[in-house]
């Protein structure tokens, strides 16, 4: 089994450097959802397994207890809000999930090719992907999982749409109390908007999490750590950690190494019976506003 999962991760990476896909457009691909991953430094691609799994890594789907639905909502920077949500419908051999992940900025300024200092009007752009998940287990140990993802994005007039893939690798307890998770992000190509096409953020994300032995309140430390690719632009390098407090709350810290506008992170979260709920806060650097994020996972049979 082992051999064969490692003609699998490279069979993915390889097709993945087959693609066109860069780094230039749809910033907000490369922006956590989930205000857990988000105040753990966003080392999530092993950690994952609720529907947030679509986002981090799809073969994740397989380790989830129960179906659920995430809500994710971020106060980004200058007005832009960026929302996600996904469900997660099927359990067992086959596990079938759905996301939307959309960012919208208000408030663009129409000019036309008159000299004034009063705009023509305003406007808004949007970016957004809609996807399907599948992922299925190998073995005990090993997982799979795959997103097909249709984009599009609108700005003032003019709009562009186009077809992606991620794909996604699981191991569970490699090492006692540790998983590892592989995600490969973005593979595909957007149509023309106007004269050019928007090139894709291609990603590739690897990491662990870690079950500490050592325990706080009757509850192990959660660790992880991951490091992530983005074509032509840089690595970045994400650790985390989580202490449960009396089995219902949890605080939660983190630092994202490699990012130009933010690195410490921090929040916290509450469990109350199928409902949890997660606060995030990523200051950012330069005066630019803070961000605060909020999601709520609810699980469901």
């Amino acid at each position: 089994m082992k051999k064969y999962l490692f003609y699998i991760i490279l069979f993915l990476v390889n097709i993945s450097y087959a693609s066109e896909g860069g780094q230039i457009g749809f910033t907000f691909l490369k922006t956590a959802v989930n205000a857990r991953a988000s105040a753990m430094g966003e080392a999530y691609t092993a950690l994952a397994k609720d529907a947030s799994a679509t986002y981090w890594n799809p073969a994740n789907l397989t380790q989830t207890e129960t179906n659920s639905v995430v809500l994710s909502h971020n106060i980004w920077l200058l007005d832009i809000t960026h929302n996600f949500a996904s469900i997660q419908l099927v359990r067992g051999t086959h596990n079938i999930a759905f996301s939307l992940n959309v960012i919208s900025i208000p408030g663009i300024e129409i000019r036309d090719y008159t000299a004034s200092e009063d705009p023509i009007g305003k406007s808004s752009v949007y970016n957004l992907y809609f996807g399907t998940s599948y992922a299925t287990e190998l073995s005990d140990e090993w997982s799979i999982g795959a997103q097909l993802k249709y984009y599009y994005e609108k700005m003032y007039l003019v709009s562009a749409s186009g077809l992606g893939v991620d794909l996604g690798v699981f191991g569970k307890n490699l090492i006692k109390d540790m998983d590892w998770g592989l995600s490969i992000q973005n593979i595909g190509k957007m149509g023309k908007l106007l004269e050019t096409s928007t090139e894709l953020p291609f990603l590739v994300r690897t990491g662990v999490g870690y079950s500490l032995p050592w325990k706080i309140s009757d509850n192990n430390i959660l660790a992880a750590a991951d490091i992530v690719y983005i074509l032509n632009d840089a690595f970045r390098f994400n650790i985390g950690t989580e202490v449960k407090l009396m089995n219902q709350f949890s605080l939660r810290l983190g630092y994202v190494l490699g990012s130009d506008s933010y690195n410490f992170t921090t929040g916290f979260g509450l469990q109350l019976n199928r409902y949890n709920l997660s606060y995030a806060f990523v200051p950012f650097k330069y005066g630019l506003e803070n961000s605060h994020r909020f999601s709520i996972n609810i699980n469901f049979d």
